[in-house]
């Protein structure tokens, strides 16, 4: 048996809103997603081990009894609850206390500086172990609302019992600590293809690490040839994969090859829940767009920009099934 999915965004009956765009809104909404929940919700089962208030600082942490209980601190990044306060992220296998990291990921932005005027929807897609997070524009009703987009918590890995499965992910491959002028194309986890960059630790838990990356296996769209309608208009019959992450074909801290390393192997699993399609479209379609697939639905993931266009569907039922 997999894991329950809940979806939690902004539209629902006694969600946290974004009115200021302020470090503080973006706690609200996570505590209340991940732990305390909202209206007819129930939060998503994680717990927060480390926050200070008055810095504007929070760590949470993911179910030890689901899964590896995995950690992810956000921050602002100047300690004031300010529209033109960065908000960051970082996650990591383990925490002693805020700012202290045990084999850790790269710090990215969800929101960056300045007051980001139309970018006060939002949604957070979970379960207790992992959550996909979208920042999104208000003054859009199509799929084409996406912003900043990331995945925090558990692949689903290949390799049993994998104690280097916790990641966290957008479209960033260095620390950053702020930014004023950071786009959604370099930041978005969903941009076209996906753009899972994690830092991955070795199976066995050792503190060795080696960027991961994805790859789309259906070719990119450009802009000019994208559908804006949908697969049913276009007549074609959709083929699915799931969107592996991959590490190193190097040497490992064994001295093998990534393609027989069991330390630190070259597939090492997939983003939990997450389809891509080969149809590339769906620019004119109003969000929300569900559909069902294998037995169970799911949602097409919004994007930023619609030079491409989108083919990422999240199972909005079950994952890591």
């Amino acid at each position: 048996m997999g894991l329950p999915v809940t979806v939690y965004r902004w539209d629902d009956a006694g969600a946290p809103q974004l009115i200021n765009k302020t470090p503080s809104e973006w706690i609200t909404i996570l505590k209340k997603c991940l732990v305390e929940g909202y209206g007819s919700k129930a939060g998503a089962g994680w717990s927060i081990d480390f926050e200070d208030a008055a810095q504007f600082k929070i760590a949470f942490r993911s179910s030890p009894v689901d899964g590896i209980g995995g950690y992810v601190q956000f921050w602002s990044n100047n300690a004031t609850d300010t529209v033109g306060a960065s908000f960051l992220y970082k996650a990591a296998h383990g925490m002693t206390s805020l700012d202290g990291f045990v084999k850790a990921g790269f710090s990215e932005v969800i929101k960056g500086g300045g007051s980001q005027g139309n970018i006060s929807h939002w949604m957070i897609i979970a379960t207790s172990v992992g959550f996909y997070l979208f920042s999104m524009q208000n003054n859009i009703s199509t799929l084409l609302k996406g912003y900043y987009s990331i995945f925090v918590g558990e692949l689903h890995s290949f390799s049993q019992n994998d104690a280097g499965r916790f990641v966290g992910t957008g479209g960033q491959t260095a620390n950053r600590t702020s930014d004023t002028s950071i786009s959604p194309i370099s930041q978005a986890l969903f941009f076209g293809s996906v753009q899972a960059r994690p830092l991955l630790y070795g199976v066995d838990g050792s503190t060795a690490s080696v960027s991961g990356s994805s790859t789309a296996m259906f070719p990119v769209v450009t802009d000019n040839l994208i559908p804006s309608g949908n697969d049913v208009d276009a007549g074609v019959t959709l083929n699915f994969t799931d969107v592996l992450i991959y590490g190193s074909q190097g040497i490992d801290s064994l001295g093998n090859l990534g393609s027989v390393s069991i330390v630190q192997p070259y597939v090492r699993g997939k983003l939990p829940g997450l389809l891509e399609s080969s149809f590339t479209g769906y620019k004119s379609t109003p969000f929300p767009y569900i559909r069902t697939f294998f037995g169970q639905q799911y949602m097409l993931s919004p994007v930023y920009s619609q030079a491409t266009g989108l083919k990422h569907w999240i199972n909005i039922e079950e994952w890591y099934q």
